[in-house]
């Protein structure tokens, strides 16, 4: 499954990411951006819906664009990223639109994922591409709530991330009632008292 497939991926950027911290840069943002929010590949494990019985089927094309979008990325070079992850969202896009009424949950997983990829390579590459950013994350979130529901407390970190985006694009109002829809959904799936209800609360603050 596609879960599968970026899992190295995965594990690569964040190793990545906490050298980068390790270094002394913020997790709260940096003048490119590229702090804002974390890999969007973390959150599979949660969201993900993709499952395959038997042997890990061979990835269709848009898997093949996100992995290479992906793998870019994680190299630094973020403008052939961009390419094939742009290609990674029109061509799910255009699954979703072929397939209309028929389109399963997988197809939209596809879209989210790719989706939030690309919206997480204009993060990194900061400056405008942060406004692109946010639409791209906006998107995925939506797509996310048509698999699991907009109550769905499985949502929490991506609606945070869409937040931060939010927040780092400066629109403030719409980051503030992100947040505060996290912390409901962290409340309802964590608990009150919940360790992921309080990280929600202190970036809230």
């Amino acid at each position: 499954r596609m879960s599968d497939s970026i899992e190295a991926k995965n594990n690569n950027s964040s190793s990545s990411s906490n050298s980068s911290n390790s270094n002394g840069s913020s997790s709260n943002g940096s003048s490119d951006g590229s702090t804002v929010v974390e890999s969007p590949l973390r959150l599979l494990e949660t969201l993900s819906v993709m499952s395959h019985i038997g042997n890990t089927p061979r990835p269709g094309q848009v898997q093949k664009s996100f992995l290479k979008g992906m793998g870019l990325l994680n190299r630094g070079r973020r403008e052939e990223a961009e390419q094939h992850l742009a290609q990674a969202v029109a061509e799910s896009r255009q699954e979703l639109e072929h397939k209309g009424d028929k389109a399963s949950d997988e197809d939209r997983e596809k879209f989210a994922m790719c989706a939030s990829g690309l919206g997480f390579c204009y993060v990194n590459m900061g400056g405008q591409r942060l406004q692109k950013a946010a639409v791209m994350y906006l998107k995925a979130l939506r797509a996310w709530e048509g698999i699991h529901g907009a109550d769905s407390p499985r949502l929490v970190d991506m609606v945070v991330d869409t937040a931060l985006v939010c927040r780092a694009l400066g629109k403030l109002k719409e980051a503030s009632s992100l947040l505060l829809r996290a912390a409901k959904l962290a409340s309802l799936g964590y608990g009150k008292h919940s360790p992921k209800l309080g990280q929600v609360l202190c970036l809230a603050a």
